[in-house]
């Protein structure tokens, strides 16, 4: 008799790359339905999204809790956010509660008349062009007392971070920490806020990440970024017309393969992401959220694969860090070696003249007879194979 299969202990062994694709990825989950002709990301439970071409805010399930009204609208920060009824001078600006309520107006301002609006205090400091050096033109930093910290040299300046602040000079972005100490080179393109200990910065038109001392942790490869958020970043390829954006963890390893057209500003915020399905004109917005979320970095590359050909079942995604049903990991090894063979266990026992009727005395389950009858698995002792037990790391 023809073997086709020398060693199935060998075939489980065999890269992935030789599995073939499954029909539908499950690297994601659609939570709220792409229904929104634009969305925010959440903040403190609620997200601002777009609807007939007002704003009102929706909460994690989807409920719209403020109203669509507004035609422009902020988020949320301490129970509270802006937003707007009108355009230009004609327009009011509202700060509006969680239930809707408006606390106050208001009132307009111009950067250019008022500086001291530019930024708002952060970590006890502020950047700003006001003060003694007003005539100089550039940013410094200074303390609620409004003392000098940090002298007045920046063409711009962010506000600070987890102690670090991004600025600017002669068109070249990098960091200081408040001392004023330049932390992160002054050499690159742009460079973002710091999230999670990393950063995303633009050199030679491409984007990567680095961290609080300007070590390269995800090189410059991607055409656009967003910050980090959950363990995640959402990242562009392709030139803007054919643009499509995935997921990578911290290792920059894709979590999410490049499937969507677009996605928002500080999406990986609260566990659910914007994104948009379709084009510029008939796309329409909705939240997803990463199925591996919680799954251990040394772990993602090998479970993204297995997501992708449809190697885990559904009632085991998400529970990364869960002990293991020994009967469904049984049913998960058999799934495996079923892709790599592309054969059913059933023609694989038969070729290879396993014995099918010796089972475990506590199960006669088909796939760890398979386990038995192949030399897999011999159970717990031989006899038994303990079918609810668990592994811990399956």
């Amino acid at each position: 008799m023809k073997k086709r299969i020398i060693s199935l202990a060998l075939a489980i062994m065999l890269t992935l790359a030789f599995v073939p694709t499954a029909l539908a990825a499950k690297t994601y989950i659609e939570v709220i339905p792409p229904t929104f002709e634009d969305a925010h990301s959440f903040f403190e439970g609620l997200a601002g999204v777009k609807l007939n071409g007002k704003w009102g805010y929706i909460d994690k399930t989807g409920k719209v809790v403020i109203e669509y009204k507004y035609d422009w609208v902020g988020w949320f920060i301490d129970g509270e956010t802006v937003a707007g009824i009108g355009e230009g001078d004609d327009g009011t600006t509202y700060a509006i509660n969680k239930a809707g309520e408006v606390l106050y107006e208001v009132e307009p301002y111009d950067p250019e008349e008022d500086p001291d609006s530019e930024l708002h205090f952060s970590e006890g400091l502020r950047a700003t062009k006001d003060g003694d050096w007003e005539d100089n033109g550039k940013y410094g930093y200074v303390d609620k007392d409004w003392k000098t910290v940090i002298s007045p040299r920046f063409d711009s300046a962010s506000e600070f971070i987890d102690g670090i602040a991004t600025v600017e000079i002669d068109e070249k972005w990098g960091c200081i920490d408040k001392t004023g100490k330049e932390v992160v080179e002054i050499k690159y393109e742009y460079v973002g806020y710091f999230s999670e200990g990393l950063t995303y910065a633009s050199l030679d038109g491409k984007f990567g990440f680095i961290d609080k001392t300007g070590n390269v942790v995800i090189p410059f490869t991607y055409n656009d970024v967003r910050g980090f958020g959950g363990g995640f970043a959402a990242v562009g390829s392709g030139e803007w017309s054919d643009r499509k954006w995935g997921f990578i963890n911290k290792a920059g390893v894709y979590v999410v393969p490049p499937t969507f057209d677009y996605v928002g500003y500080d999406s990986t915020t609260e566990g659910l992401i914007p994104v948009r399905f379709g084009d510029w004109d008939t796309g329409k917005w909705g939240y997803i959220a990463i199925t591996l979320a919680g799954a251990a970095e040394w772990a993602t590359s090998e479970l993204v694969q297995a997501l992708e050909h449809d190697l885990i079942f559904d009632e085991m995604v998400g529970k990364w860090s869960q002990p293991t049903n020994r009967l469904l990991a049984a049913e998960a090894i058999v799934k495996l070696v079923e892709a790599i063979t592309d054969m059913s266990i059933g023609e694989i026992a038969e070729e290879m003249e396993f014995d099918m009727e010796d089972t475990f005395s506590d199960t006669d389950n088909e796939a760890v007879t398979f386990l038995k009858a192949s030399g897999i698995s011999n159970g717990v002792d031989g006899v038994r194979y303990d079918p609810n037990g668990t592994f811990t790391r399956a």
